[in-house]
Parts: structure tokens; sequence; C-alpha cells
């Protein structure tokens, strides 16, 4: 059951409220909500402040999946003290108010605000949106006398992107392993069933190639360092005794 029904059926005694939150200055809101008893709209004067930690600026950008928090100052300008209950809102359309995604209610204190007083209290707000542009609308449940109503503080322009994939993410480091792991079995796979076999034609060729050529070289050479014999009995006898002195 979401809190804002958990505090309807708490003060289900309390006025229902109709809230006006329209304020071009953002401060020294104004509030008419209606007592059903009377018909009568009730004003009601408060001042809502907040701030986003670790986001300046008038434009709010995050990650989707990222949870930012508020830290809140109240203001009651009411001649009585009210009580802050619990903390709402929602992201709404840019473009035409639209509510896209409710803000989980929660419980707050209850914080009590005297007349004049100022406090301050946070909200913590988990984003899981998709990619897109919004418009934060934060709401306060206060309580003023017997009455209960949802408070609207400024907007805040939103953009939610998708958070940007890391080398070292758990997800991408196992996406990473597993590549590596399947590029080692099918190298393994294809030196066994190719490259050794090639590796191996390769070295017999090479060796039956090298063999080859000693073998002719050490034939060149024997036939190169032996002397002809040649038959001289058909030449004239001063050729024969010409070669006779010059071998001797």
């Amino acid at each position: 059951m979401k809190f804002s029904s958990l505090l309807s059926l708490a003060f289900s005694g309390l006025a229902m409220a109709q809230i006006d939150i329209t304020n071009p200055e953002g401060s020294g809101l104004k509030g008419e909500y209606v007592d059903p008893s009377t018909l009568d709209p009730v004003p009601f004067k408060y001042d809502i402040q907040y701030t986003i930690v670790n986001h300046a600026g008038s434009v709010l950008e995050i990650y989707n999946g990222e949870e930012i928090t508020l830290n809140y100052t109240v203001t009651n300008n009411e001649d009585e003290e009210i009580n802050i209950v619990g903390v709402g809102g929602n992201f709404g359309n840019p473009v035409n108010g639209e509510v896209i995604a409710n803000i989980t209610d929660a419980k707050v204190g209850p914080v009590t605000i005297g007349s004049g007083e100022s406090k301050w209290f946070t909200q913590r707000i988990g984003v899981n949106l998709p990619s897109s542009n919004y418009v934060l609308n934060p709401g306060l449940y206060v309580v003023k006398g017997s009455t209960l109503a949802m408070l609207g503080a400024n907007s805040t322009l939103t953009i939610v992107a998708d958070k940007p994939v890391s080398l070292f993410a758990p997800e991408l480091i196992v996406l990473e392993l597993l590549l590596v792991l399947t590029l080692a079995v099918g190298g393994y796979f294809f030196y066994n069933n190719f490259g050794a076999q090639y590796l191996k034609t390769t070295g017999l060729t090479a060796s039956a190639q090298k063999s080859s050529t000693k073998q002719t070289t050490s034939s060149a050479a024997s036939t190169s360092g032996s002397k002809a014999t040649v038959d001289d009995s058909w030449l004239p006898d001063h050729i024969k005794k010409t070669n006779k002195k010059k071998a001797n």
C-alpha cells in the first residue's frame, strides 16, 4: 500500500485538498484547499526550497538507475504550526505536464514547523526511467489544523540518460573472458586439425629439398675434382707429342 493511502487512512477525518501551486516567483507559494464541511477555500502560505546533492544548475542531468537526494528547506508563513508527514511527487512530461511516473511516497518525521520558522529534511529518489526529458515535481504531505494536503515545490527540468558501459563493468568483463576463452579453444582446435599437419608437411618438404641440394652439390664437386680421360688414338702424331710435353 502506498504511503499516500496510509495517510488517507490515518487522517480520514481531515479535509481533502485541491492545491494550486502555480507561482512564477518560486517562493511564498499559496495553496488553496477546500474544507468539505464548509466548501470554503482555506489559504495556506508556505515557502519550499530544495537543492539536489551533487547536482548544480537549473537542469538536472542524471543516469538511469542513479539515486538523487533532495535537501528541503520549508518555511511556515502561517499563524499556526504545520507538520510535514511525508514526501512524494512525480516525473512529468515537460511539454504537456502529463504524469509519466510517480515518485514512491515516503514517511517523514513528522517534522513540526512553528509559525515563521524554517526547518530542513531530505528525500531520496531512485530514478528508473527510459532515456528522455522529464520535469521533476516534488511534493510534500502537510498537515495544518484539521487539513491534510500535498504541497508542491518548484519543478526541475530533468534529463535522464543511460549510463555508459565501462570496460571494467562486471558484465563486460564476463563477456571479455568468454571471448578470450572462445578464441583460445578455436585456436587450439584449428592448430590440432590443420596447423600441426601443415607445419609437419612443410618441414618434411624443406628437409627433402635440403637433402637433394646437398647431393647435387656433392656430385658437382666430385665431377669437377676428377681429371677427364681423352682417347687420343685418332690424333696426329705431332699433336700427341705436344700433349705429352704439356702433361710432363
